[in-house]
């Protein structure tokens, strides 16, 4: 019996940055949102494995892609690491 996996980009997470904390609680519960078809994949927090500072959430989306909001500053631009509040 084999697995069945997503083809191409499904399996590889997307994530993008966002400044604030208030915008990853938003992205997490606007894709939850009945209609909208997300999956909870990791409610909003820190992810201390990923860096001291990684803040992420995960959801996945309706079609089976991994999605991700984070603010890090290893990968933030210098402008929004002071946001992390």
């Amino acid at each position: 019996m084999r697995a069945h996996l997503a083809p191409g980009p499904r399996r590889h997470p997307s994530a993008f940055s966002v400044r604030t904390r208030a915008r990853r609680h938003g992205f997490h519960g606007a894709a939850r949102q009945r209609g909208n078809g997300g999956r909870d994949n990791g409610a909003p927090g820190r992810r201390p494995h990923y860096g001291e500072h990684y803040y992420a959430a995960f959801v996945i989306d309706p079609d089976g892609y991994r999605i991700e909001a984070v603010n890090s500053p290893s990968i933030s631009s210098p402008k929004s690491q002071g946001e992390n509040a």
